[in-house]
């Protein structure tokens, strides 16, 4: 009776205070089995993030000194100015070159006889011309061929003269029309029977109007 020891009664308090120990070692046994993990930098990332940010730069830097050294104030204007005086100076230079180039010599033929037509005035009146008209070429072969075909050109020359009013005839620009007229018909009929036409000017070197 005096060896037994009364065994003492367990309440709910030492049954959580019992749970709360062994829940206690149990973690720490688990945070002594497992370390802490070490979060690693990613070198490599940060360094190609630097390279290209770098590069970037560089770039940039690069395109504003080229643009700096290509555009220079009043450049564009200059070149401009340089371009015209080269043009000019070659246009002098073909010029020279074509004033001395010798002209062949002037060829002259007078399409006789004299043109004598009837003409009449404003008021129905009739008058007459008078014309000696001569040829120029620096051809010899049309001169030639205007001796050839002299019957046909008079024949055309005529019919113009023909068709003329008096008053017309009597201001500068009047008879300097009927030259251009002149001359015209003559190389039309050349080009149509013989492809040439290198006659260069007609003249009147005798003139009568009444």
């Amino acid at each position: 009776m005096f060896g037994k020891k009364k065994k003492k009664k367990e309440g709910p308090e030492d049954a959580k205070e019992e749970n709360d120990v062994k829940h206690k070692k149990g973690a720490d046994k688990e945070g002594r089995d497992e370390p802490p993990v070490k979060r690693r930098i990613n070198w490599k990332f940060i360094i190609i993030v630097i390279l290209a940010v770098a590069l970037a730069l560089a770039a940039g830097i690069g395109m504003t000194l080229w643009i700096a050294s290509k555009w220079v104030p009043g450049k564009e204007e200059a070149t401009e100015q340089v371009e015209g005086t080269d043009d000019a100076a070659n246009a002098e230079a073909e010029e020279e070159v074509v004033e001395e180039k010798p002209k062949k010599p002037a060829l002259y033929y007078k399409l006789r006889p004299v043109f004598t037509v009837g003409i009449r005035d404003a008021e129905g009146t009739p008058r007459y011309l008078q014309i000696d008209l001569a040829v120029m070429s620096r051809d010899e072969e049309v001169i030639d061929l205007v001796e050839t075909h002299r019957s046909l050109l008079r024949d055309y020359l005529l019919t113009l003269f023909s068709r003329v009013i008096y008053e017309d005839l009597y201001s500068v620009e009047g008879k300097d029309e009927l030259l251009t007229k002149a001359l015209q018909t003559i190389r039309e009929v050349l080009e149509k029977q013989t492809g040439r036409r290198e006659v260069e000017s007609v003249y009147f070197t005798s003139f009568v109007l009444q």
